[in-house]
């Protein structure tokens, strides 16, 4: 899939899926509290994990 056009009813969180800013790192091995840490942090760091995650928010 390209970078601008995704499946909004889909949401990856697996870790290592190369195409999800929503997937952490392969090796990922951390608690539930962790994710949203780590996804916090993607957040503000990235203008592209922002508009995403606005995108897929607006959906629900």
């Amino acid at each position: 899939m390209a970078n601008f056009v995704f499946d909004i009813s889909i949401v990856e969180t697996d870790p290592g899926h190369p195409e999800s800013p929503f997937s952490p790192p392969d090796d990922w091995t951390g608690s539930l509290e962790d994710y949203r840490g780590w996804l916090r942090t993607q957040f503000k760091a990235s203008p592209w994990v922002r508009q995403r995650l606005a995108i897929a928010a607006r959906r629900y």
